[in-house]
């Protein structure tokens, strides 16, 4: 029987679990989503079972799929860790070609760019870069054109906490650390909602959970990226 990771048993409820929240930077939110991250901590967790050198392999694996610039374990406390703005893939053989298979989250575009002509011309790397500053710009342009709800939007900490929490609140009760229902654990994170009925409080808990597990999942890079540009 698998045993729940030691990350570190917030169950929603104790606001203890969350520090000074209200000051956290957009890297440390970021952090605290990608340690929510189910497949990031699955990950995490089975290093335990690999010899020192396959760890190291895998430890470079997993930052490179979760954008982290070095590996850092989702038990881990402390600093959050430095996230890459980008992703890149290259091939430099001459002989072979490379196929790809490449998951596209909401708002995001990929550009092949040609390195070989700058041997032949030294702006054919700039020429390219110009190109693809104005697809990207008209790409953000149809992203915030979008009808609202359906393009990302700014969280304050509390609505950030509240995602947290969520997230918190359905792994354990996943590890069987927590027995509420979801009408109870929705109820007692959202007391102000005492007119909803079970049934209502039930499929409000998943929704919510759904939400935040977007930002567990893909949004938190959104805030790595932003954390890094405000630091430059």
């Amino acid at each position: 029987m698998n045993q729940p990771d030691k990350f570190n048993r917030p169950n929603g409820y104790d606001f203890k679990w969350y520090g000074k929240y209200e000051v956290w930077s957009d890297q440390e939110w970021a952090w605290q989503f990608l340690r929510r991250n189910s497949e990031f901590r699955r990950r995490c967790k089975a290093l335990r079972d690999l010899l020192p050198d396959e760890q190291k392999k895998e430890q470079i694996g997993i930052a490179r799929q979760f954008g982290l610039k070095k590996f850092k374990c989702a038990t881990k406390g402390g600093r959050p860790p430095s996230f890459n703005k980008i992703s890149t893939w290259s091939q430099l053989s001459l002989d072979e070609v490379k196929t790809l298979k490449i998951n596209l989250h909401s708002g995001q575009t990929v550009i092949r760019f040609d390195v070989l002509p700058a041997v032949l011309d030294a702006n054919a790397i700039e020429m390219q870069l110009s190109q693809a500053r104005e697809i990207l710009k008209k790409k953000l342009k149809d992203h915030c054109s979008a009808p609202p709800g359906r393009h990302l939007q700014r969280k304050t900490p509390t609505e950030f906490l509240a995602h947290l929490r969520i997230l918190d609140a359905k792994l354990a009760k996943t590890d069987g650390l927590l027995k509420d229902s979801e009408s109870t654990i929705y109820g007692k994170l959202y007391p102000n909602h005492l007119e909803l009925t079970a049934d209502e409080k039930r499929q409000k808990f998943r929704d919510a959970y759904k939400l935040a597990r977007k930002w567990a999942e893909h949004y938190y890079l959104t805030l790595a990226i932003s954390s890094q540009e405000k630091k430059g």
